[in-house]
């Protein structure tokens, strides 16, 4: 009975290795299907939250984030942080889907730069902006020689502000049309903004 207990022992003893081995080779071969990028594209393709699997070097590629993108746009909750405020990579999910917005770095929401570039491709996005940028002048002015049509994601404030209002006619006519009431029922103003 000794015996045999030795036996059984050494054997268990003998095996634990042996069964290691197996464990980290299966955990080798998942770790190398969640870091394949058709395999993830194709899990993905069948079930979104697959993503949540993918490997880090994956979760931090702008290209395999924008493939995955063109199933559900929820997969940007899974992208790397780097990704999120990245301006390019962020401008490229933009123009993809303006629902993108809300995955962007508090940092990028806050930047002129990439809200400019951001509110050129979708005027939208205004209403999601920070308060800071929906009555930064300077930029919404820029946008409103672009596209007047940003107008209608302002504040009645703004539309209602004289110099503001004038210094968008100035920059594209069509501004007039957005105008506060106030302002379009002055005949000054519009002689104003008409004669520049």
């Amino acid at each position: 009975m000794h015996l045999q207990a030795k036996s059984i022992l050494r054997c268990i003893t003998l095996l634990v290795p042996w069964i290691g081995n197996i464990i980290i080779a299966v955990g080798d071969f998942l770790h190398q299907k969640y870091d394949d990028r058709e395999f993830m594209l194709e899990a993905i393709r069948q079930d979104t939250t697959a993503i949540s699997y993918a490997s880090k070097r994956l979760k931090n590629s702008s290209s395999f984030v924008l493939a995955a993108m063109q199933h559900d746009i929820s997969v940007l909750e899974y992208a790397g942080a780097r990704l999120k405020d990245d301006h390019n990579f962020m401008l490229a999910a933009l123009g993809q889907n303006k629902e993108a917005f809300q995955f962007t770095s508090q940092r990028l929401k806050l930047n002129r730069t990439f809200m400019l570039a951001a509110i050129q491709q979708d005027v939208s996005i205004l209403t999601d902006a920070s308060p800071v940028i929906q009555r930064d002048k300077e930029l919404l002015l820029k946008v409103i020689k672009q596209n007047p049509g940003i107008l209608n994601y302002i504040s009645p404030q703004l539309k209602s502000n004289r110099e503001f209002m004038l210094n968008a006619a100035y920059r594209n006519i069509a501004a007039l049309e957005f105008a506060s009431e106030q302002l379009k029922n002055n005949e000054e103003f519009i002689l104003k903004a008409v004669c520049k």
